[in-house]
């Protein structure tokens, strides 16, 4: 008559400290007594022995933006096939597989007709995602306009720079040139990502030096009636239009044709001007009024040699 018989089950917990593949082995070394379907230590699972078995778990191996990861088969065969996600993948073919793209991976070869009981896991591929923006472009603006840039991206605890060497999200510039800004965000992971924005700059109407012309209206005993006129003829900027503000006319006014301002009475004064082109960019000048007037001007001094003789 048959003795009486125990069952033990054992449940193992491991910490997976890697990420692809993992497999655990376990096996009963030995007994003290007998076992009529296994013999222990002698780490086979085959003829039936139930002393040994095998367990792997996938662990999710984790990819930067633009990085890729090889996977190797066991070699020995003759040919082979990898499947992403159970899905045949045309031409992989090799032994190796190059992954680009998040998914379950597996493969079949003609030495593997099946897997071995708790030994056919996938590798899973995720690619971490990561998209640095530094915004959309703005509108063009004028020459020292100060333009406010934001980024994103980083997430919680990744890291911000501007090619400015800024470190915040956002960022203020003025640019007097059209300039490209780039962004680069690392996220806490280490993975690194970069984005540009373009700021377009307009130039400022460029002005030389406008000099008031005095006129005396013929009465040089009388500063009541000078007048004083000025002409403007601007570069830069737009190079097709421009108004002018602060006198009459104001135009529009065509670049390249010089565009005399005035006469205006010399005793009301200075006259603050804003030149505008056709892309709103201004700039602002003072043309100083002639002081006190041009009536009753003093005697010019006339520097010629002066002969000096000695008399008796």
């Amino acid at each position: 008559m048959s003795g009486a018989t125990t069952s033990l089950a054992l449940s193992i917990t491991a910490s997976a400290d890697s990420s692809g593949v993992l497999s655990n082995i376990a096996e009963v070394l030995s007994v003290n007594e007998g076992d009529p379907d296994s013999t222990p230590g002698n780490d086979t699972g085959g003829g039936g022995d139930d002393d040994i078995a095998s367990a792997c778990v996938s662990v999710p191996v984790y990819l930067c933006p633009g990085s890729s990861i090889s996977l190797s088969a066991p070699s020995g065969s003759t040919s082979y096939q990898w499947y992403r996600n159970g899905t045949l993948i045309a031409g992989a073919t090799d032994s190796t597989y190059v992954v680009t793209e998040s998914g379950s991976y597996t493969f079949t070869s003609s030495s593997v007709g099946v897997c071995v009981s708790g030994n056919c896991c996938p590798v899973v591929v995720i690619y971490r995602t990561l998209v640095t923006d530094a915004g959309a472009d703005p509108a063009p603006v004028c020459e020292g306009t100060t333009v406010e840039l934001t980024g994103s991206g980083a997430g919680v605890g990744g890291t911000y720079l501007w090619s400015t060497g800024a470190t915040t999200a956002s960022i203020s510039v003025t640019p007097t040139t059209t300039t490209t800004y780039y962004l680069t965000v690392t996220s806490v992971d280490g993975c690194v990502d970069t984005d540009t924005v373009v700021v377009t700059v307009n130039p400022k109407p460029l002005l030389g030096s406008v000099i008031a012309l005095c006129n005396n209206a013929g009465t040089t005993d009388n500063p009541n009636d000078d007048t004083f006129t000025f002409t403007l003829n601007p570069e830069g900027g737009s190079n097709t239009t421009y108004t002018v503000s602060g006198v009459t006319p104001t135009g529009p006014f065509n670049y390249g044709t010089p565009q005399v301002f005035g006469p205006f009475l010399a005793s009301t004064g200075n006259k603050v001007i804003t030149i505008t082109d056709a892309n709103t960019c201004s700039t602002t000048i003072t043309v100083v009024a002639p002081v006190g007037g041009c009536s009753n001007c003093p005697p010019t001094p006339v520097c010629v040699p002066v002969t000096v003789k000695k008399l008796q």
